[in-house]
């Protein structure tokens, strides 16, 4: 189980506040407490402690 955020902006990389967001949302979702940190970003990452994080490069190369 995961959960996730997409952040598609052209010039800021998914940052601290990202992933503070995406953390407190997670206990809003039932059984998702421990739920795998997943997210998709246009302009890069700022931060670690995500679980995942995926470039469009990586989203084009799975459909391969």
């Amino acid at each position: 189980m995961f959960t996730g955020s997409i952040k598609w902006r052209e010039k800021s990389p998914f940052d601290r506040t990202d992933l503070d967001a995406l953390t407190r949302l997670r206990v809003s979702v039932p059984g998702a407490g421990s739920a795998s940190l997943v997210a998709v970003s246009r302009s890069g990452f700022a931060v670690r402690g995500l679980d995942h994080a995926f470039s469009p490069k990586d989203l084009l190369a799975a459909w391969k």
